[in-house]
């Protein structure tokens, strides 16, 4: 039962308790009325006092049973307990008033046995009204059967002292009735409150667990997230390291390479390799500058033109190696896009000049079929893009660029190749003939909208 109990709800308790009261007190007082039934016949059978005994006696315990049965086994005792128990008083009491009245009057202690049965009714958790009605029905049906066959009692010239003590506590048993009735009341009152006040503080607290888990979850979720960003971060940042200056270290090796081939061999050196050397130190920082920026303010990378630009100038500069850029697109990619394809263009010119001794590199950015796609061909040694894709994908390459490459396009949910500049298979249209290039092709492809 939740909220504040309701007349209706204390109406069924009420009924309930008076139900297993009175069935208590039939069961109570039919033991009780056979235990005297069976003293009475020890010590007064037989005798005219016995015989008075066990006209009235065995119908008290009668109806002591009956009410007990009907109370416990019948809906009319679970519905209408107080009716029952209201007339089964009387009955009793009437008995009593005639078994008592034909054993003697006042000179005895019979009489006096009135005094305990309002009593009875005050135990009752029963309406004022029904408390009154019972307890007035049940003392008079005691005093009409004590004195209507005997009414010589009356002439008892103290009779009016009993009749005063027996007014006296007939009073008191109603009021202290009442009194325990508005107790129950109240106790049944703060009971529902109490069951209402448990169940609510039961549901806070299956709701307040089911948040604590629901944040819990919460937290581990954001935890996983957190280490996977960490980890992406981490990554993102060894490519960028190694697109970003692993070229400039592998040219500024190479011009190392040279001038010391010149120094072995005798061949004279020119400024124009010094100067080419610390044109490389020179972007190398600024590379290192740029990386910072980048790091700090994503977006200044700008345009993917003047990015590609710059990394065109930044290779032009190289004794013997010519770049050409072509763009071909009417729309500017979103920048995860721009950013890959400058980091992969940035990785396949490094790997063109470095490992493939390339001296032209065409640079070609176009759209096709609602994507951005980017392919650099070199006229250089070349080698075998399939096993450098099989490599990769069994972890058994010795360097990380094309494993980068790759990342960064599949990432973007784009798709990414290399092989032969002569090739069949390509993604892209070549940019020259293909018997004119024998070197290297790299390609990636890029759908549109990535967020």
């Amino acid at each position: 039962m939740h909220g504040a109990p309701t007349p209706s709800d204390f109406g069924t308790y009420q009924r309930d308790t008076v139900r297993h009261l009175l069935e208590r007190q039939a069961g109570v007082f039919a033991l009780l009325l056979s235990l005297s039934l069976a003293l009475d016949a020890v010590r007064l059978y037989p005798s005219q006092e016995f015989a008075t005994i066990l006209r009235r006696l065995p119908v008290q315990i009668g109806v002591c049973v009956a009410v007990f049965l009907l109370l416990r086994f019948t809906r009319f005792g679970a519905r209408w307990p107080t009716l029952l128990g209201g007339a089964a008083y009387a009955t009793i009491a009437g008995f009593g008033g005639l078994l008592l009245g034909d054993l003697g009057g006042f000179e005895g202690p019979f009489f006096y046995s009135a005094y305990i049965l309002p009593t009875f009714v005050m135990m009752l958790p029963c309406r004022f009204t029904e408390r009154v009605l019972f307890t007035l029905l049940m003392v008079a049906a005691f005093m009409l059967a004590f004195f209507l066959p005997h009414p010589e009692h009356l002439d008892y010239p103290l009779a009016h002292i009993a009749f005063s003590y027996l007014l006296v506590i007939t009073a008191a048993d109603i009021y202290f009735g009442h009194r325990s009735m508005t107790l129950l009341r109240e106790r049944f009152t703060m009971e529902r409150q109490l069951e209402a006040h448990s169940a609510a503080l039961a549901r806070d607290n299956d709701l307040l667990e089911e948040r604590v888990r629901h944040q819990t979850g919460a937290v581990r979720s954001l935890l996983d997230r957190v280490e996977t960003t960490r980890h992406e971060t981490r990554t993102e940042l060894a490519r960028d390291l190694h697109d970003g200056m692993g070229q400039l270290v592998a040219g500024t090796r190479l011009e190392l390479h040279h001038i010391e081939r010149a120094l072995d061999t005798g061949e004279p050196l020119s400024t124009e390799n010094l100067g080419y050397l610390y044109g490389l130190v020179d972007r190398l920082d600024r590379q290192v500058r740029e990386m910072v920026r980048e790091l700090r303010d994503p977006s200044a990378i700008g345009s993917l033109e003047l990015a590609l630009g710059k990394l065109k100038d930044a290779y032009d500069r190289m004794p013997g190696v010519h770049i050409a850029l072509h763009l071909e697109i009417s729309q500017e990619p979103e920048e995860p896009v721009r950013e890959a394809m400058v980091a992969i263009a940035r990785e396949a010119l490094t790997n063109a000049i470095k490992h493939g001794r390339a001296r032209h590199i065409d640079v070609l950015v176009h759209e096709e079929a609602g994507a951005h796609c980017l392919a650099i061909e070199d006229d250089g040694s070349g080698f075998d893009g399939t096993f450098a894709l099989e490599r990769v994908a069994t972890s058994k390459a010795t360097g990380f660029g094309v494993l980068g490459m790759r990342e960064r396009a599949e990432a973007l949910g784009g798709t990414f190749g290399v092989g032969s500049s002569q090739g069949a298979a390509r993604t892209s249209a070549p940019l020259v003939a293909a018997s004119a290039r024998t070197g290297a092709r790299v390609w990636a492809r890029f759908p549109r909208g990535v967020a």
